[in-house]
């Protein structure tokens, strides 16, 4: 048995030693460039990669390295939740829509705004620094016509003016910030399926589908505006357990607010979250009577045949 063999045989006999575990660990792309991102700022400076004021440079590079660290390690702190909310334990992957919607917010939606906010600051960011330029060149009397002009600016300025200091660092540090973030996010959600034993293969062959939903109406007597309940459940379970959400106003769709016990009554409040004013109550049992009967109507359903 030759030597690289016998070592592959011990690292599998006494498990993975620390540095493969490193290096499983940030196996994954996203999280190596967001690192790397992170360190940019640093390289910048060091190799005028970007347009930016002396006087700044090292006050901007370090601490925007520092923010965007520690929101590193505030994201790997924080994988457990964006892991549970990206893949949410279901049976059959059948999920609420309150759970979708959680899975589409951090699984989509934040690396993507991540991403625009990132864009957006680095256009920002030029436009402040070409402003400021220009608001120097004009005090000193000055033109610019060529790029060694605004380099000379940009050089022999002592202090950005205070107008444009602010904006100019809130850019600088954004930019990077939000790309980081945005890749290190990116990476998180890809170590986790990994971590998880999910393949791209299993989330097409089986990706996660919306619980069938229906609303169960009670009409509560001496009160014009009905209430109603929305219960939502796996169809393909033998005995499904609903998920109930409610109760709402049957006129404005408004989750109702409970607001006293009424002995063998609840009190219950429709209110205007814009106009506090416009509110009416709705007295009735309380949600044990909506949740019996989705129960009831969950067990009157045929059992679904099995393959």
């Amino acid at each position: 048995m030759s030597p690289p063999e016998k070592e592959t045989r011990d690292e599998g006999q006494q498990g993975p030693t620390p540095i493969s575990r490193f290096a499983r660990f940030f196996r994954s792309y996203g999280i190596a460039l967001g690192v790397i991102v992170a360190a940019i700022p640093l390289a910048t400076r060091a190799g005028s990669l970007l347009p930016i004021y002396n006087a700044t440079k090292d006050i901007l590079t370090f601490s925007t390295s520092l923010v965007s660290l520690l929101a590193i390690a505030i994201l790997f702190g924080v994988r457990r939740s964006i892991g549970l909310a990206v893949f949410p334990h279901a049976e059959n992957r059948c999920i609420s829509r309150s759970a979708y919607r959680t899975r589409t917010l951090y699984g989509t939606f934040w690396p993507i705004t991540l991403a625009i906010l990132a864009i957006a600051a680095l256009a920002a960011y030029l436009i402040f620094l070409h402003l400021s330029i220009l608001d120097v060149a004009r005090e000193l009397y000055s033109s610019i016509k060529v790029k060694e002009d605004m380099e000379r600016m940009l050089a022999e300025t002592p202090l950005v003016k205070i107008g444009y200091l602010a904006p100019i660092a809130i850019a600088y540090v954004t930019m990077f910030l939000a790309a980081a973030t945005a890749f290190v996010w990116l990476g998180l959600i890809e170590y986790i399926q990994d971590d998880l034993g999910i393949s791209d293969s299993d989330l097409l062959v089986k990706p996660y589908t919306l619980m069938t939903r229906e609303d169960l109406t009670l009409h509560v007597a001496g009160f014009h505006t009905s209430t109603y309940f929305s219960f939502e459940y796996d169809p393909r379970i033998e005995h499904p357990v609903p998920l109930v959400s409610g109760p709402f106003c049957g006129q404005h769709h408004r989750l109702l607010r409970y607001d006293a016990n009424m002995g063998d009554s609840h009190r219950w409040k429709c209110v205007n979250p814009e106009t506090k004013k416009d509110q009416h109550e709705i007295l009735f049992p309380y949600e044990r009577r909506a949740r019996d009967e989705a129960i009831r109507i969950l067990q009157a359903r045929p059992s679904p045949q099995k393959s």
